[in-house]
């Protein structure tokens, strides 16, 4: 995690919201550091899989005894509505990483959390569009299985396996 200094440190949790409900779907605490950075590279703190987010997309910094969130991404981040480039961050301020990128809640409030705690949060219904329709599988598979283009490659993989 970030860089230590001598400033005191004020612990934080960041919630990643679900995009549609805005109920927590992780969670972090942190509370020994003085920076931490979100992006898409491995090497951040919080590293995400999204194409909206960039390598490096925003760093929080502890300075004058306030986090303040630092835009560095190249769709810009928006706070409270408003897109900002180094602004001072409020108790339960929501930012996203650009317009249409994932949210998050910066929250200073002490939050003991359970290792399962965003997961009993999430409603069950809004798994709903994971379950696969068996029916529309099995029509999508005999339409391409019916193409051209399909016989033609599997033909090729028999005519490879033969060699």
């Amino acid at each position: 995690m970030g860089n230590k200094t001598n400033e005191v440190v004020i612990p934080f949790t960041l919630k990643l919201l679900d995009s549609s409900r805005g109920h927590a779907i992780q969670t972090w605490n942190f509370n020994d550091c003085s920076r931490v950075t979100i992006g898409r590279a491995a090497e951040n703190d919080i590293s995400l899989a999204d194409p909206q987010v960039s390598r490096v997309h925003v760093e929080l910094v502890l300075r004058d005894g306030h986090w303040s969130v630092v835009s560095l991404g190249r769709n810009g981040t928006v706070l409270d509505g408003a897109m900002v480039s180094d602004e001072i961050l409020h108790d339960h301020a929501v930012f996203q990483l650009g317009p249409n990128g994932p949210s998050f809640q910066f929250s200073t409030t002490s939050e003991s959390v359970s290792s399962l705690q965003t997961l009993n949060e999430i409603d069950p219904i809004a798994l709903d569009f994971l379950m696969v329709d068996e029916g529309q599988l099995e029509e999508d598979v005999k339409n391409i299985a019916d193409t051209e283009v399909f016989r033609e490659l599997q033909e090729r993989a028999r005519k490879m396996k033969d060699k």
